[in-house]
């Protein structure tokens, strides 16, 4: 059995324009999120809450107030939580005051990242930064993060390193959407280091002390009262969406249907297949010029790094199609579909 996991006006006038506060959203489904003081490093685990936290896996998470106490760090893992972005959306105010961390553990990656490699198993970093094993007693090199646009439209995590000679190479920092239909207080931290995204949205930013750290953050607000960003891409605007239409999307593998929303997380397959020969893998698309081929890429969870390219697209400009064949190796399979542009 072969299981798979889908993984992106200017004006001067004597007037005022008044926005519509932002929403995040969140109906409130998963209750408040409450982590205690003082309880050290927590590793977030929705089936350890009972009831179970997000039932679908679609990796959105529905609360009505999320609270980090001092003295506690939650961690939200790669290999609890898969390679899609961890999204928290909270309707009541979100208050920070120890620390939510999506940084790796050695080849470990944060959510939503990507594994490093491990000499004793797959040598070459994943993801689509990531880098080969080393062939010699030189040290692999970092991963590249030019996949990663300034809006983080799609949020993506870090990739993996590739493995020393002995040894692993490091996992990729994770990505990870926080909003409140309120605001956001900081006075700990949140961190996201080594390739890691982080986007913020609320009405206010607000807080001091503490920090948050990530290669790329986005901060979005109609108040922003929090100066305390650390990383090589920061940016902050005004709210926009919390979701944007995917233009591309992995819709069928061997005849069988994926979700709209795949959650990416092999605790929860999207899809399961028994093909021991080449599979279809369908892709479908919207604003993608017509003709343009489609890159889909997996990485496996025995095997490493598979891919493949579609025919040219065929459609309509708004409605577009086109398919690839590929040999899918058994186990777990990540997969990331791209538009191969001229």
């Amino acid at each position: 059995m072969k299981k798979f996991i889908l993984s992106l006006l200017s004006c001067c006038y004597a007037a005022f324009l008044l926005a519509a506060p932002f929403n995040s959203g969140s109906d409130g489904s998963d209750g408040a999120l409450v982590f205690d003081p003082d309880l050290g490093d927590v590793i977030f685990d929705p089936d350890d809450i009972d009831p179970a936290l997000d039932p679908d896996r679609d990796g959105v998470y529905h609360f009505t107030t999320i609270t980090i106490g001092p003295g506690t760090t939650v961690l939200l893992r790669g290999d609890v939580m898969g390679h899609k972005p961890a999204i928290w959306l909270a309707a009541g105010d979100v208050t920070i005051m120890g620390e939510i961390n999506l940084g790796p553990i050695g080849p470990l990656p944060g959510a939503g990242g990507f594994y490093g490699g491990q000499s004793s198993g797959l040598v070459d970093g994943q993801g689509p930064g990531g880098t080969s094993g080393a062939v010699s007693s030189e040290v692999p090199e970092l991963p590249t993060n030019d996949y990663i646009n300034p809006f983080l439209v799609p949020l993506i995590g870090g990739s993996g390193q590739g493995a020393p000679q002995s040894g692993s190479g490091l996992g990729g920092g994770g990505a990870f959407l926080l909003a409140s239909s309120t605001r956001i207080e900081i006075t700990g931290y949140i961190r996201a280091i080594d390739g890691g995204s982080l986007r913020l949205i609320a009405n206010e930013i607000t807080g001091e002390w503490g920090s948050v750290e990530a290669d790329h953050i986005r901060a979005e607000a109609y108040q922003h009262n929090y100066s305390n960003y650390y990383g090589d891409d920061i940016r902050l605007s005004r709210p926009g969406l919390v979701f944007y239409d995917n233009p591309i999307k992995i819709t069928v593998v061997d005849s069988v249907a994926v979700a709209n929303n795949p959650g990416a997380n092999k605790n929860a397959p999207d899809a399961e297949i028994i093909n021991s020969g080449s599979t279809t893998i369908q892709v479908e698309c919207s604003r993608i010029p017509l003709g343009t081929t489609i890159r889909v890429v997996g990485w496996n969870e025995t095997y490493g790094k598979v891919e493949a390219v579609t025919g040219p697209l065929t459609g309509t400009l708004e409605a577009s199609t086109a398919t690839c064949e590929m040999i899918i190796p058994p186990g777990y399979t990540t997969f990331m579909a791209q538009a191969v542009l001229n």
